[in-house]
């Protein structure tokens, strides 16, 4: 999305770019990733918790 909005010069394409990768990469620092539909502690990184 935001390597669009800087092809075709369009702002709101580069501001949900800046925000769909920083929403990721803090999901990432604090160990939480996507979502399984069995338990919302189940991700793709792992289980979160004890």
């Amino acid at each position: 999305m935001g390597l669009c909005g800087f092809y075709f010069e369009y702002s709101l394409l580069i501001l949900i770019g800046v925000i769909l990768f920083s929403h990721a990469a803090v999901d990432r620092i604090f160990g939480s990733g996507l979502k399984y539909s069995d338990n919302f502690k189940n991700t793709h990184l792992g289980k979160i918790g004890k």
